[in-house]
Parts: structure tokens; sequence; C-alpha cells
């Protein structure tokens, strides 16, 4: 199964920390809006890899998982980045230049190694 990965465009959506995993689906019961899930890049997640965050919110978004982390968002406010492999624990990258300017935010300035950063850690449990 494959998920749009997102990044917020320029300051919109300024709940969200840089870095964070996003993913999303069309809103069922708010039309023209998306239903998002996200995994924050905290002091306490550093090290993991962006691509396991987007895990961490895609589990959430399937499952429906009751979170903190959730919110409709207008679609005009966010950038598809690429598309998340649940399967695999991947993130196939469609615009490296905006995931690398988010991902830059949350360090420091310095643009992370784009292979590295998404593959998961850990490979993806897909019975769940």
């Amino acid at each position: 199964m494959r998920l749009p990965v997102y990044v917020p465009k320029l300051a919109a959506l300024s709940t969200i920390q840089p870095g964070a995993g996003i993913i999303g689906s069309q809103a069922v019961d708010h039309p023209g809006k998306l239903l998002i899930d996200y995994e924050d890049s905290r002091p306490d997640t550093q090290h993991l890899r962006f691509a396991d965050r987007v895990l961490h919110a895609a589990d959430r978004h399937l499952t429906g998982y009751p979170t903190a982390s959730r919110l409709f968002a207008d679609p005009d406010d966010l950038l598809v980045v690429g598309t998340f492999d649940r399967y695999t624990g991947m993130v196939q990258v469609s615009n490296s230049e905006a995931l690398e300017a988010w991902l830059a935010e949350a360090h420091n300035g310095t643009i992370p190694d784009l292979d590295t950063e998404t593959h998961t850690t850990v490979a993806p449990d897909v019975d769940r």
C-alpha cells in the first residue's frame, strides 16, 4: 500500500515541527480537506530517520489510532514530496528539493542524505 507523503508549504501548519513525517488522505467527512497524521521530530525521536517518522504516522493513519498528531488540512497548505510504501518501509521521493528543505529545517540547515533518510531502520510490520 502506498500513501502520499507531504510537507507543509512555507509557514502553513506551524504546529507541525520541521522534519516531521506527514501522511494524509482525503477526509471522508470533510469535503475538500485532507486528514493528516504526523510524527514530529522531537528530541526523544531524533535518532529516527524521516522514513521511521513516516511509518509511525502511517500506522496511526491506517488504524485510526487516537492521537493528538492528527488534523484536517487544506490541500493547498501541503506539497506532496513522495509516497510511502508500507510493505518496503521506503519513501519514494518525487520532490527532493522540497523534502531536503523540510529536513534541513530540522537539522540546523544541514541537508541530510535522502538515501538514508528515506529507508526505515526496521522492517515494517505489514500484518498490522
